[in-house]
């Protein structure tokens, strides 16, 4: 039996050299003149619009909508203003209708707003030097007439090349006959992919690699939904890139 064994170990080793050499001897394609140049997956994006902060205070900037309506999905992502990274998040609730604050030690937060009034936050930071810093800032919910919503979930943090997934739906007892997803600011997603639902029906799920980045950056989506009676609605979400050491000539980066 152990022959036997060694024997399999030795043709699956055999076969996995195989493909190794077969799949570094096809390289790019194309010229193979030397003239042509690859570019690097993950490269940071050049001149991207860049999302504008909320606030700006004691060093920090917040980024998210500071009105918004009940029944709505909303987000806040806080970075630094200078070259230091933040190491310790903490955000907390100071006043307002009690809300269930998602991943509230990193830098951001996403919930769902439960009633109309005013919603009052502060995030306190500890820079990866010591420095701390805070911020406070209100936010506005006012009941809505409009009968049409569309709620991407979740404003979150991404690791840069990390994977990120993102979903539309809609509380609203129509029928979601198409989603139409685009990027508004940020450094460029990669590999972006729309998956359908599992009807076979609109595309309500966006797949995509987080970029490389040199700091800390902050990505802006947005999805237009379209109902059954032929009206929309249209929600937009945030995705925080942490700038991590990439180690891209380890076996695994």
């Amino acid at each position: 039996m152990r022959e036997v064994f060694k024997a399999f170990l030795s043709t699956r080793t055999a076969a996995a050299l195989s493909a190794a050499l077969l799949l570094g001897g096809c390289g790019g394609g194309g010229d193979s003149g030397g003239n042509s140049v690859t570019p690097t997956p993950g490269t940071p994006t050049p001149g991207f619009t860049a999302v504008e902060p909320a606030l700006t205070a004691d060093n920090l900037r917040l980024f998210g909508e500071l009105n918004a309506s009940v029944g709505a999905a909303v987000g806040f992502v806080v970075l630094s203003n200078d070259n230091q990274s933040l190491d310790t998040i903490d955000w907390q609730q100071t006043s307002g209708p009690a809300v269930d604050l998602l991943a509230a030690h990193t830098q951001a937060i996403g919930f769902d707003i439960p009633a109309s009034g005013s919603y009052e936050f502060t995030v306190t930071a500890a820079t990866t030097n010591g420095q701390q810093r805070s911020l406070s800032f209100t936010l506005n919910a006012e009941a809505s007439a409009e009968e049409n919503q569309a709620n991407i979930r979740l404003d979150h943090m991404a690791t840069e090349r990390g994977r990120v997934s993102l979903r539309v739906d809609s509380p609203t007892s129509k029928i979601i006959t198409d989603a139409q997803w685009k990027q508004l600011a940020g450094p460029e997603a990669e590999d972006i992919v729309y998956q359908e639902d599992s009807t076979g029906g609109p595309l309500q799920s966006a797949f995509f690699a987080a970029p490389e980045v040199t700091k800390d950056e902050v990505m802006e989506f947005s999805v237009t939904l379209t109902f059954d009676d032929g009206t929309t609605a249209t929600d937009t979400v945030l995705v925080g890139i942490n700038d991590a050491p990439v180690d891209s000539n380890g076996i695994f980066t």
